[in-house]
């Protein structure tokens, strides 16, 4: 699925997790990530808090279900000893109007400057931590309106 020069045990480590993500099954990138993950999203003006990595899968799975498709444009792939910077554009498709006010086709765009870290668990290399770097106004205003679609209606299940 993803297109990136996957030479380097991190770099196919990186492939393979971008690829598990834009398939939205939460399924496809749990193996993938360490115990003792931790996702920490920023800016903090966000207020998003940082995540382990079972708060990480239960909170993706109604995100991945609220989009009928999710259309990655990767611009750049950095790497360096341990870690993965990845600069992604997300185009994402909306299919569950109960989560988003905007109707079934309506395209969400997320910009995001990724850093992920490595770490050898089980013979082979997981994602132990990821800073997630986007724009404020667009974070919190994609935030916003899933918690008030989703307010008193429970969460969904992917």
């Amino acid at each position: 699925m993803i297109n990136i020069d996957a030479t380097t045990p991190q770099l196919r480590a990186t492939k393979t997790l971008l690829d598990g993500y834009f398939s939205r099954a939460v399924g496809n990138i749990e193996p993938l990530i360490s115990k003792n993950f931790k996702y920490q999203s920023y800016p903090k003006v966000i207020d998003h808090p940082d995540e382990t990595k079972m708060e990480h899968i239960q909170n993706w799975g109604p995100m991945f279900a609220s989009f009928s498709s999710a259309e990655p444009t990767i611009h750049e792939v950095i790497e360096a000893p341990g870690k993965v910077v990845v600069h992604a554009l997300t185009q994402s498709r909306v299919q569950l109007t109960a989560v988003w006010s905007a109707p079934d086709g309506t395209t969400v765009d997320y910009d995001s400057l990724s850093i992920l870290s490595f770490v050898e668990e089980d013979g082979k290399l997981k994602v132990f931590d990821m800073k997630d770097f986007t724009d404020p106004e667009k974070r919190s205003a994609y935030h916003t309106a899933a918690g008030k679609a989703l307010a008193g209606k429970g969460a969904l299940v992917a």
